[in-house]
């Protein structure tokens, strides 16, 4: 069973190490005391993708709750919804009612080509806690949905990948039936989805 999903967790790990050299990269405390390898081309541009991302929903849009800070968590969903349009797939809003505003869990799905039926969930969430950029909590999560999508849409995998950037996993949704990522779970189930993998980042 493991052996199966080497290539997806291949790809994770390898965009989150880079994300991981981003930030590194950006420190200005110096953590090694022996010379690094200089960043491939590729790298460069992972690099620069992710500290994009980030400081677009930290520092360009910041705090986002449909509590306290609605209009920027709407904002933050329109943001990654024109990213992935951007990146050649046309994400599905699944909706929630938060006292009686729509929010919502954005859904990229791309196709697998000889086991579509089977679905590997990557997923990350977008909103933040009170009076936080949430660069780290979880815009850099945001950042490596996105660098992923944008890789997987010219390098589909064999089983269809479903990317969901969640909504209302902070207090006071946290556990309860409006987290986005417990809908979409509710949701999957009453679907009959064949979910065979699911990574948090």
């Amino acid at each position: 069973m493991r052996a199966r999903f080497n290539r997806y967790s291949a790809l994770v790990i390898a965009i989150a190490c880079a994300l991981h050299v981003a930030c590194f990269h950006r420190s200005p405390v110096t953590r090694f005391k022996t010379p690094t390898e200089p960043l491939s081309q590729s790298q460069l541009v992972l690099r620069d993708e992710l500290i994009r991302d980030v400081e677009e929903l930290s520092v360009g849009i910041g705090p986002r709750h449909a509590g306290f800070s609605i209009e920027a968590l709407l904002a933050a969903e329109r943001w990654i919804a024109e990213r992935l349009r951007d990146a050649g797939v046309d994400p599905q809003r699944d909706e929630i009612d938060v006292a009686g505003t729509s929010v919502a869990n954005l859904v990229a799905t791309i196709p697998g080509t000889t086991h579509p039926n089977e679905v590997v969930l990557i997923g990350a969430h977008y909103d933040t806690v009170a009076d936080s950029p949430g660069a780290n909590d979880n815009a850099s999560g945001v950042a490596l949905l996105l660098a992923a999508t944008r890789r997987l849409v010219s390098a589909p995998m064999d089983r269809t990948v479903r990317i969901v950037f969640f909504v209302n996993e902070e207090e006071p949704f946290s556990g309860g039936v409006q987290m986005g990522s417990r809908v979409h779970a509710d949701r999957s189930r009453a679907r009959g989805d064949e979910i065979v993998l699911m990574i948090g980042v």
